[in-house]
């Protein structure tokens, strides 16, 4: 076989037990791409996923690499300190939750110098911490919504209505994307249904468009879901969303909001 980017290789749909992988080992020392097998690449992701360590803390609790990836944590009565271990390349990823059983036994996750809080985690609160080889962050899931509303009967065109994309989603270091979309009607249509398209100036967003069906206020009631092109929802670079009107049902309805659901790991 010529050598081929990974890019350039025909996709395939699934995979054999036997097939194999390429990785790449010691990332932040010496690189080495290797193969694995399928069957061993899950053996070692359910043994890893399965490595659990539950505790009742008494004192500080300062965590090593050799400490489990999944840790739930009981404050023992008081509040605690958790810190992590010393910041390299090869640290794994710890997710801490807390289990104590009063609002007032609170975790307060450190780094390994005690120098930063990374996170307050109350009772039943969960925090997932990944270094980078010289700083940990904390990975959540941020959400917000974006919404517009246009008065008046519906009509076809394109750029029926311009969203505007706030500057923190379209030129963030840790990308925004749209993970939902809705429409909505203050007065339904009948007959026929009203098919709307999403463009982000370049292409359109949407694989399968949003539907209102006739007689009905919402997306979310129709025969058919929109479906988001997974190659078009980030909206890095985005400055609006573009709201298409592909068909209208024959009595129009009135009054348009479309609602944007967007997300980013932070």
């Amino acid at each position: 076989m010529a050598d081929k980017k990974i890019t350039e290789l025909t996709a395939a749909s699934a995979a054999e037990i036997s097939d194999l992988l390429a990785i790449v080992t010691d990332v932040g020392t010496a690189p080495e791409t290797k193969k694995i097998a399928v069957d061993d690449l899950l053996l070692s992701t359910l043994a890893y996923a399965a490595s659990v360590t539950t505790e009742t803390l008494s004192a500080t609790r300062s965590l090593t690499d050799a400490d489990t990836a999944v840790l739930l944590f009981d404050p023992g009565g008081a509040s605690r300190i958790v810190s992590l271990p010393d910041e390299a390349d090869d640290n794994h990823v710890f997710i801490i939750i807390n289990t104590g059983d009063a609002d007032g036994e609170i975790l307060t996750v450190k780094d390994y110098a005690l120098a930063n809080n990374l996170a307050i985690l109350g009772r039943g609160e969960m925090g997932m911490f990944i270094s980078n080889g010289t700083t940990y962050r904390r990975l959540q899931w941020e959400r917000k919504s974006i919404c517009m509303h246009r008065p008046g009967p519906l009509a076809t065109g394109d750029t029926y209505m311009r969203i505007p994309v706030p500057d923190e989603f379209a030129n963030s270091d840790l990308p925004w994307a749209i993970y939902g979309v809705e429409a909505f009607v203050g007065t339904a249509g009948t007959t026929n249904s009203t098919q709307i398209q999403l463009n982000n100036g370049s292409n359109d967003i949407l694989s399968t468009k949003l539907y209102i069906d006739t007689g009905e206020y919402a997306s979310k009631d129709a025969a058919t879901a929109a479906v988001i092109n997974n190659s078009y929802r980030s909206l890095s670079g985005v400055r609006f969303v573009d709201v298409d009107i592909d068909a209208v049902s024959t009595t129009a309805p009135y009054d348009l909001t479309i609602m944007l659901h967007v997300a980013r790991l932070a």
